[in-house]
């Protein structure tokens, strides 16, 4: 396996790399499914008593003083825990969720809404197609100040899209207006500013390169390649690396 260190990404000027090397092999390799967080915990304090508790499989299991009891949500067929996110704005952690033990199907999507030491309530969501996420994405898309949703689906000639949240954990489908009109292959997609304007584009990993969706106010370009150097698809992370305040990226290519 190679590792692509790409410093200086300054897209927006024209400049993709300003240096590159190529790292040691590391001994565990990038997974890209596992940032679906298939059938994994979610840890956050969810019933806001200042310990972190634990969601598994659609269960809550509350820390009371280091001891763990299962309770029962709305979500108990939900066994894929994708993320926790302030949906809704009000200072607790939601949840988003999916069924399946493998890439969830879109069709399970669903947020769960913090109503506790309540209950979960379900945020409302479109009717999506029936098909597997292959990456997804949370982030700020439209600059509104809440938490939208990008996802990019598995079967062929399928759309990505783009759910906007209207602040209250509801979502609407605006792929329409503000994604490209062709099927993505994506095996996981990173939020980043890349080109420093103040909105989020996306990077997208999978084989055979890198890709960049470019936010240009709330609607994405067709993805490109054309930065990148080839071969590097999948990616580590995006950070400011070498701290001159742009976003790099570590990626590797899998050619061990």
């Amino acid at each position: 396996m190679r590792l692509w260190l790409a410093a200086s990404v300054s897209l927006l000027s024209g400049v993709s790399v300003v240096a590159q090397q190529r790292l040691a092999p590391v001994v565990k390799a990038h997974e890209p499914y596992l940032a679906l967080g298939i059938v994994a915990p979610l840890f956050a304090d969810f019933d806001g008593d200042g310990t972190v508790d634990v969601l598994e499989r659609g269960a809550l299991f509350p820390n009371t003083g280091g001891h763990f009891a299962p309770v029962p949500t709305r979500f108990a067929n939900l066994n894929v825990g994708l993320g926790t996110f302030d949906f809704d704005g009000d200072g607790r952690p939601d949840v988003l969720h999916g069924s399946d033990t493998s890439y969830p199907n879109a069709q399970s999507l669903a947020v769960g809404l913090n109503r506790f030491p309540g209950a979960f309530v379900a945020g409302t969501l479109p009717a999506l197609p029936s098909s597997s996420i292959n990456a997804w994405s949370v982030a700020d898309f439209d600059s509104d100040g809440d938490f939208d949703i990008a996802l990019f689906l598995y079967s062929s000639g399928t759309l990505p899209i783009l759910l906007a949240n209207d602040g209250f954990g509801n979502f609407t489908d605006v792929s329409a207006a503000t994604m490209p009109a062709q099927h993505v292959n994506a095996e996981d997609a990173i939020a980043a500013d890349l080109d420093a304007d103040g909105d989020v584009d996306l990077l997208l990993t999978g084989a055979p390169s890198l890709a960049w969706l470019e936010n240009q106010g709330g609607a994405f370009a067709a993805p490109s390649a054309a930065r990148f150097p080839p071969g590097y698809g999948y990616a580590f992370a995006v950070a400011d690396l070498d701290g001159d305040g742009d976003q790099d990226i570590i990626a590797n290519d899998f050619d061990v």
